[in-house]
């Protein structure tokens, strides 16, 4: 098929679908380099792990595949697959949950290579080594792999990309078309995802930083900006989605990138999926009303907690004071807001829980997102429940959204976890408050936005399992 294929595996009950950005950069990467590259995104296409190999035809000489923890089964599935059909292939893992526990997946005998963070230099030089016969790989950074005797050996640890602008744009030309992409919610499509900047200084308990690390590296916003260009012009997008984790933490960059999309006469609406942080909104309003008047129309924030002792437990290093006058700057920039909240995180209880319900309603938010706490492999979070909880599960695949809580703590137990979670959605959405302040808030072009929210919120409640009840 290839010298390289690269995979993405099904994600089970998903809601939307986007290109994976980090194996579309290794995709850019490889090509910059010389390498014939192949993609199958069996998610977006939704092809069940024992079809991949099926669809590989010729032998690929190295096979990458990305993983996070909800599917890291799946892409042992699909490596032991392509390993019994094509025995000579190299297999390389990569991505969260193979980062942080790289052994696991090297003993179940399918994988060569995991690739231990950020992978576009890494399986490069894994590329070219196998290409030129030289491959030595106690020679490579940023790698762990098992010796012919059977040991599992790690090499030196690869320092991070400092300019990210030297990294060629992510191949999407290599994925199925763009309007195959829908996420939860846009104004027009086809639409694109575009990554500014990687890494993330703060120290949230529940958040994962293993890939890119907690210093934060930015593009530079010439280069952001020619990256929608070419969106617009090669792939014709009608809008695009920023997914940073930290768009917003150096307000001069976000001045500059506005100031071109202006210059060069973008026009095209946008949004901040990977949410704002309150504490640089509430310093910020200028900037906000900037982004607005530049197509920006919808963000979210991580509010996680009506209850701030909650916050202060998760190290969000923000105040329930400063959610609110953040959602009021936003407001008054006439930009949509999705608040994204928690339930079941350490100190959590049932009045805790009340509280954040009971400030969701009470804030101007446009519509809220409710998520029940998952202890991923390498948090805080994970660390807290093996030491003051009980982690009641061991099935990765069971590790996301749509599942329950995989855990309980001395003071809140699972099924106390999995029902607060619906009375939250229950609460906030069915109540005459959110219809009447709905249709008074209701902006004409954006029922798209509603209607595919009330979706999601349906589906989230029908799909909502409890694996352990």
């Amino acid at each position: 098929m290839s010298d390289i294929l690269l995979i993405n595996p099904k994600f089970e009950n998903a809601n939307s679908f986007w290109i994976p950005l980090g194996l579309a950069y290794i995709a850019s990467y490889l090509e910059k380099n010389s390498f014939d590259v192949k993609v199958i995104d069996a998610n977006v296409l939704q092809i069940n792990n024992e079809r991949v190999a099926d669809l590989i035809e010729i032998k690929p000489d190295i096979v990458g595949i990305s993983a996070m923890t909800s599917v890291i089964y799946s892409a042992w599935e699909i490596a032991k697959s392509i390993k019994q059909k094509f025995p000579e292939t190299l297999i390389v893992l990569g991505g969260p949950h193979p980062t942080i526990l790289p052994e696991e997946s090297l003993k179940n005998g399918f994988i060569d290579i995991v690739v231990v963070g950020e992978g576009e230099e890494t399986m490069n030089e894994i590329a070219a080594s196998f290409r030129d016969k030289t491959l030595k790989l106690n020679e490579i950074k940023g790698i762990a792999y098992k010796t012919n005797s059977g040991k599992i050996e790690f090499t030196e640890a690869r320092p991070l990309i400092e300019n990210l602008d030297k990294l060629p744009f992510p191949a999407r030309h290599l994925f199925p078309a763009l309007k195959k992409y829908v996420p939860e919610a846009c104004k027009k499509m086809p639409m694109a995802t575009v990554l500014t900047s990687r890494g993330c200084p703060y120290r949230c308990t529940f958040c994962y930083a293993g890939i890119f690390g907690k210093k934060f590296r930015s593009r530079s916003p010439e280069n952001i900006v020619a990256e929608i260009e070419h969106l617009k012009k090669d792939f014709g997008i009608k809008e695009f989605h920023i997914c940073d984790d930290n768009f917003f933490l150096d307000g001069k960059r976000v001045l500059r990138f506005c100031e071109l999309l202006k210059e060069r006469k973008i026009n095209l609406p946008w949004a901040c999926v990977g949410g704002l942080r309150v504490n640089l909104v509430e310093k910020s309003p200028e900037l906000l009303e900037l982004m607005a008047k530049t197509g920006c129309y919808r963000t979210a924030i991580g509010i996680e907690s009506g209850n701030q002792q909650i916050l202060n437990n998760i190290q969000k290093d923000i105040t329930l004071e400063q959610v609110r006058k953040a959602v009021k700057i936003l407001n008054k920039a006439k930009i949509l807001v999705c608040g994204l909240f928690m339930i079941g995180n350490y100190g959590e209880n049932e009045k805790t829980v009340d509280d954040t319900i009971k400030f969701a309603k009470s804030l101007s938010i446009d519509y809220a997102e409710f998520m029940t706490a998952t202890p991923y492999p390498g948090t805080k979070l994970y660390d807290q429940v093996l030491e003051k909880g009980h982690l009641l599960i061991k099935d990765w695949g069971e590790f996301n959204l749509w599942t329950g809580a995989v855990f309980e703590w001395d003071n809140l137990t699972k099924k106390q976890i999995d029902r607060l979670y619906r009375k939250a959605y229950l609460k906030y959405y069915f109540n005459p408050e959110f219809f009447l302040k709905s249709i008074a808030n209701f902006k004409p072009n954006s029922w798209k936005i509603y209607y595919r929210g009330f979706k999601i919120l349906i589906n989230n409640l029908l799909h909502y399992k409890t694996p352990m009840s």
